[in-house]
């Protein structure tokens, strides 16, 4: 395994004598095989046999919100297994392993999980320990871990130029590129029965990632972590990219964009049944056909997102060594950015309001509407009128919130809503273009709002 940094001593022996310690955790188990009778109805696409079945099949419990609460195995007839506060020691110790320095970068806790449990299996089967724990971890990581280039598709985004993010390159998957990987493919399908189900699988696979965006990502590490890291990275990326999308600044649609596979299009479904002649009639209809609607992200596009402030809050996501007052002009854009992603009005401005609060109050013993408007019309206004209506619109907005949140009123005043997003947005903008005066903490940022305010 290449790694820079060693495992000390002690600390690898502790690990060892620990998991040495959970094979005495092992016990005898027994199944209820009769299932659930009341679901008999339920249609099963797919009948699995015994004869399907190649290798030792994988045995889990889990709680009602999917955690593993316990995994299992079968050995000379009979099953055995860790379970329930035996198998949480088990995820403690890998968890506190994949902690170390050593492993950290290159494994995933469930990487470590898993042969940890293996290791407690292969020793419980052979009435010996024949290869320390860590020892072990080390051969199968060395196995795995490798250069892995990870692309995560995004829903409902398209690029007609590549152009890089937060790190990241986003580019589409195109047609010759479909093309060139179909021809890969089929060349290795050994008889016509493969080919015939390659070739529908990649029907498939080109109506859902042909033309649409892929982000690609490189990392050293096992395949679980790569695809955890690949898949967090984008969702950030995501969420920032989704503040120039028009669903920012218009009360009533959200950014459609997402991780494939995670995009919520809610529908409508209904369907009748004639009495005549057992006919069905299905009908599904779009609940929010705006927010279905692709974003297309032309080369130009590009051009004015850098303008107002893309490329900068690209670096600055990227960047390691973060000032205070960065950190908050960051965590103020994810804050903001969830607005995006929601379609109703007053959502939008408990979101915004939020981020806003979290930029331009000193503390929590601020007056907060007097404060805000006044720095949020020093900031983003030179006319005194032009100040003026800023401070009565953001009041007129926080009397919307309070309506909403305490007495369940929902607003109609789209136009003092529409009014401050826009304003909100003017905000974000001088606050990632204020990055460049050189502030270093949130207070000196706020002090040099206060002082212009004396000035003028």
């Amino acid at each position: 395994m290449e790694n820079n940094t060693e495992i000390p001593p002690a600390a690898e022996e502790n690990f060892n004598k620990k998991a040495k310690a959970l094979i005495k955790l092992i016990k005898e188990v027994e199944f209820d095989n009769q299932g659930d009778a009341n679901n008999s109805d339920l249609h099963s696409r797919v009948t699995i046999t015994d004869k399907d079945i190649v290798g030792e099949v994988e045995m889990f419990s889990s709680n009602e919100k999917g955690k593993v609460m316990g995994r299992f195995f079968k050995y000379m007839d009979s099953h055995y297994g860790i379970v329930d506060d035996d198998f949480e020691k088990l995820r403690d110790v890998s968890q506190n392993i994949q902690r170390l320095n050593a492993f950290k970068l290159i494994l995933s806790q469930n990487f470590i999980e898993n042969h940890l449990f293996n290791w407690c299996v292969e020793s419980f089967k052979a009435h010996a320990i024949t290869n320390p724990f860590i020892e072990y971890l080390k051969l199968q990581a060395e196995a795995a871990v490798k250069e892995q280039k990870v692309y995560v598709p995004i829903a409902n985004l398209i690029v007609d130029k590549e152009f890089k993010f937060c790190g990241v390159l986003i580019s589409g998957l195109t047609k010759p590129l479909a093309d060139e990987i179909y021809k890969s493919s089929i060349s290795m399908a050994k008889n016509e029965g493969a080919k015939s189900r390659f070739e529908k699988f990649f029907d498939n696979f080109r109506s859902k990632y042909q033309g649409y965006a892929l982000a690609l990502l490189k990392f050293k590490c096992e395949p679980e972590l790569a695809h955890n890291l690949a898949t967090n990275k984008v969702q950030r990326l995501i969420s920032i990219l989704s503040i120039y999308h028009r669903s920012i600044l218009i009360h009533d649609i959200k950014c459609p964009i997402s991780i494939k596979g995670s995009e919520y299009s809610p529908y409508t479904t209904s369907f009748e049944i004639s009495d005549e002649f057992l006919l069905l009639s299905l009908t599904e209809k779009p609940v929010d056909l705006a927010s279905l609607r692709p974003w297309r992200i032309k080369e130009n596009d590009v051009i004015k997102f850098n303008e107002v402030g893309m490329s900068h809050l690209s670096v600055l996501a990227s960047q390691d060594n973060k000032t205070e007052f960065q950190d908050m002009i960051l965590n103020m854009a994810y804050l903001y950015s969830k607005a995006s992603f929601s379609n109703d009005p007053m959502e939008k401005l408990i979101l915004m309001l939020s981020s806003l609060e979290s930029s331009l109050l000193k503390n929590q013993s601020e007056s907060i509407q007097q404060n805000i408007a006044e720095r949020l019309s020093m900031l983003i206004a030179e006319k005194l009128q032009d100040r003026k209506a800023i401070i009565k619109n953001l009041k007129e907005v926080y009397s919307l919130r309070s309506k909403y949140l305490h007495h369940g009123h929902s607003s109609q005043d789209i136009k003092n809503l529409s009014q401050f997003f826009l304003n909100m947005w003017v905000f974000y903008v001088q606050l990632i273009t204020s990055e460049k005066h050189a502030f270093k903490t949130k207070a000196e940022f706020l002090e040099y709002i206060d002082d212009y305010k004396l000035s003028h």
